[in-house]
């Protein structure tokens, strides 16, 4: 993944106090991640940065939308998204990152949000997405497929003559 620039921040040259960025997230975002789960999106991210002697303060409010395929009807629909990320960047001699503290040397010039943006996007998407989470409801005819090609487990069971495992019962573990 190449970062993007629209995405970076000017660091050095910032006065203490507090600073408001507004990003604009949408298919081309997610392009430039190769393997992404998401294709789509119209999202928007305002960022407030307070930056003070040791460190730099980061409250991301992320809103929008998300194309994701419903779990249930496999039909894509937009998911809302509404949330809020916390990010610290402290001052130290060498650069590494810690779950939500990231340290950065203090003749950085700029830090880059994009890996971050991704990276909080992604986490707020369910593993699994239904119609439900949109207040809308699955593709009827999909559904309906659903229904009719549904089985009883334990008449499954029941039919089951798969002699390996038959003989596999009849052992005792005494």
């Amino acid at each position: 993944m190449k970062e993007q620039a629209a995405y970076s921040i000017p660091i050095l040259g910032l006065v203490e106090g507090v600073h408001e960025y507004r990003f604009e997230i949408n298919a081309d975002f997610f392009k430039a991640y190769e393997d992404s789960r998401l294709s789509e999106g119209d999202v928007i991210v305002d960022l407030t940065l307070e930056k003070r002697t040791s460190h730099i303060d980061m409250e991301f409010s992320v809103s929008g939308k998300a194309k994701v395929s419903c779990d249930r009807c496999l039909e894509d629909f937009d998911l809302p998204l509404d949330f809020s990320e916390h990010l610290l960047l402290k001052y130290s001699e060498e650069e590494k990152e810690d779950f939500e503290v990231v340290y950065i040397r203090r003749d950085r010039d700029s830090f880059n949000v994009s890996q971050y943006l991704y990276e909080f996007i992604h986490l707020a998407i369910p593993l699994v997405t239904t119609h439900d989470m949109a207040d809308m409801d699955c593709d009827p005819e999909m559904l309906a497929i659903l229904e009719a090609n549904e089985f009883d487990q334990e008449e499954l069971d029941e039919n089951s003559s798969n002699s390996a495992w038959s003989a596999l019962k009849d052992i005792k573990l005494d």
